[in-house]
């Protein structure tokens, strides 16, 4: 995941220029090791502060970022134009916007999955909702199991990252399955509360319930707002610990 870096007071910006040898050769620097102990290199700049760059503009609000205000920033990658800025006082940057790995991915689909669910208006809207997400997750658990079989694991790191990659595969197919066999069993019971004669608010989905009312085990009217909106908070939508 790239790092958010906090700035207290934003400073003027100036183009970056190549920084060359005496002999008119660029400059190289090391920019990362890969785990294979390969270097990877790239060409050395330098601020030329006889060309001042525009303002920054805030990627959340579309305003500029102002010298000496405080901003936050990430770059996912080497060029400065990859750079995305946002004021301090601007929402976070999601996790799938920070990272391509398989966790801030399925964070992105439970994202969707649930803006979709709060607007739907009736049960097979949800449904469709909940199937489309199910799928989603089986097509990404089996990707990663390929990508796993795919890994050389010739050393202990690789070996770590290929078990990680198998571990989040099973999870995602496990939830996958839960997904889609709750959309297959679902069952709506209109059975009022014997005990306190249909006054609960509770709702049943695949048997009898504890009437919060009257504390009696019976099924109540099934509420579409109400299961809706506490569908986004339940463990059906959310990543296994």
């Amino acid at each position: 995941m790239h790092r958010i870096t906090h700035i207290a007071k934003s400073r003027q910006r100036y183009e970056r220029v190549p920084a060359l040898w005496p002999d008119g050769s660029p400059r190289m620097i090391l920019a990362k090791e890969t785990p294979d102990g390969e270097r990877i290199y790239r060409a050395a700049t330098y601020p030329d502060k006889s060309r001042p760059l525009p303002d920054e503009v805030c990627e959340s609000c579309g305003l500029p970022i102002l010298v000496g205000t405080a901003y936050k920033w990430f770059q996912p990658g080497f060029q400065d134009a990859d750079r995305k800025s946002r004021h301090e006082g601007c929402p976070d940057w999601h996790p799938w916007e920070l990272s391509d790995e398989i966790e801030a991915l399925w964070l992105h689909a439970i994202y969707l999955a649930k803006e979709g669910i709060a607007v739907s208006n009736d049960l097979q809207e949800v449904f469709d909702i909940l199937q489309a997400y199910g799928l989603h997750l089986f097509r990404l658990g089996y990707n990663q199991l390929v990508s796993a079989r795919l890994l050389n694991a010739n050393n202990s790191i690789k070996k770590a990252r290929q078990d990680r990659i198998l571990s989040v595969a099973a999870m995602l197919e496990a939830k996958s399955i839960e997904i889609l066999d709750f959309v297959r069993e679902f069952d709506v019971e209109e059975q009022p509360c014997g005990a306190c004669f249909g006054k609960g608010t509770r709702y049943s989905m695949r048997g009898p319930v504890t009437c919060i009312v009257c504390g009696g085990a019976a099924l109540v009217p099934f509420s579409f707002e109400t299961w809706r909106d506490s569908l986004a908070g339940s463990e059906l939508m959310g990543i296994p610990s």
